[in-house]
């Protein structure tokens, strides 16, 4: 309940008054009925990025791959039976969603009328007409990324010189226009100790918006690097700040990892995710449909609502277990059969049937 409340702002009351109404049946289903629905995705439409950042999840998927993307028609179609599903809340991943030149067509599938959606960026490439744009449109929140408030630091971290100038000022132009604003900002093992850190979690207080504490993953730009991960000291110096202040939060604070409970990541192939920073493929929307996937994903231990954490930051025996399901091209998923030990176990069982 916690996170359907995150998305309130109060010019949903005039601009999406159908949207609170979906999202009030689907908090009745969920206290009346203990119905677990999903509720939001994260859609990745493309991995093409304008940024080269250390840390990034998807560098690895930027490489030559065996799989077909989806087709414009195909994306479409996703988000209109995500929607249809009843998924209330829609964020466009990347890569850079901005740099995408579907975008817009892809937004107005997702009946914005009615639905919440938000765009992660680096707001590199977003001016104020840009996001005036997006507003009419029907984007409601920005979730930008900030990678410190030294803007040397910022932008070698980025790869782009001017990204720190221009993420702060497309925050201010975003503020203005009364759209939601979060920042995410990636934590490093001992990050909680360093000064960087506090400057970035003052400069959210003070400008009253969202900040987003997100665990470095041993993927992607900084495959295998767990000595990077975060220490319980770093957790509960995250959590003690999120007691202060309710806008300093985690994904899993409010009710453990959100994985197949409440969100999921789908990207540019069809494939369904845990989300973006898990590696594995627990099916494809072009051949399955997404209740089956859902129930795969949710037999998992890991996703089944109990768990409090992350496990792709937290968890070495989840990590270890998805690098050992991987092949050596690491641009390729495995499949979550190939990783999870308990769906192995079924294939292996029907397959003797």
């Amino acid at each position: 309940m916690q996170k359907f409340f995150a998305l309130f702002n109060p010019h949903l009351l005039v601009r999406k008054p159908l949207f609170l109404v979906r999202v009030t049946w689907r908090l009745l289903g969920l206290k009346l009925c203990k119905t677990n629905p999903l509720t939001g995705i994260n859609f990745a439409s493309h991995y093409q990025c304008n940024f080269n950042c250390q840390h990034c999840y998807e560098q690895a998927f930027r490489k030559k791959t065996i799989k077909t993307r989806l087709t414009l028609e195909e994306k479409k179609r996703i988000l209109s039976e995500c929607i249809r599903m009843g998924v209330v809340n829609v964020t466009f991943v990347g890569g850079e969603a901005t740099i995408d030149p579907d975008l817009e067509e892809l937004i107005r599938a997702c009946s914005p009328w009615k639905t919440y959606i938000a765009i992660a960026t680096n707001g590199f490439t977003l001016t104020s007409d840009r996001i005036k744009n997006y507003k009419k449109l029907g984007i409601d929140k920005f979730c930008f990324s900030i990678d410190s408030m030294d803007p040397a630091e910022h932008d070698r971290n980025r790869g782009r010189s001017g990204s720190h100038e221009r993420v702060l000022q497309a925050i201010r132009d975003a503020k203005k226009l009364g759209i939601d604003v979060s920042v995410q900002y990636v934590v490093y093992k001992d990050s909680t100790r360093r000064s960087d850190f506090h400057q970035v979690v003052d400069y959210a207080v003070q400008q009253g918006i969202r900040l987003q504490f997100k665990p470095m993953i041993p993927f992607g730009g900084l495959d295998q690097q767990q000595d990077l991960l975060i220490t319980p000291e770093d957790s509960d110096a995250m959590l003690a700040l999120h007691q202060q202040n309710p806008m300093l939060i985690r994904d899993s604070y409010g009710g453990g990892c959100p994985a197949f409970q409440g969100t999921i990541t789908i990207n540019p192939y069809g494939e369904v995710q845990p989300c973006n920073a898990v590696p594995v493929s627990f099916g494809n929307l072009k051949q399955q449909s997404l209740q089956e996937i859902l129930r795969k994903g949710r037999s998992i231990s890991f996703f089944n609502g109990r768990y409090d954490g992350c496990p792709p930051a937290e968890d070495l025996g989840f990590i270890n277990q998805c690098m050992a399901g991987r092949g050596e091209n690491v641009s390729e998923l495995p499949l979550a059969e190939e990783v999870f030990l308990e769906l192995g176990a079924h294939a292996n069982q029907k397959g003797k049937k």
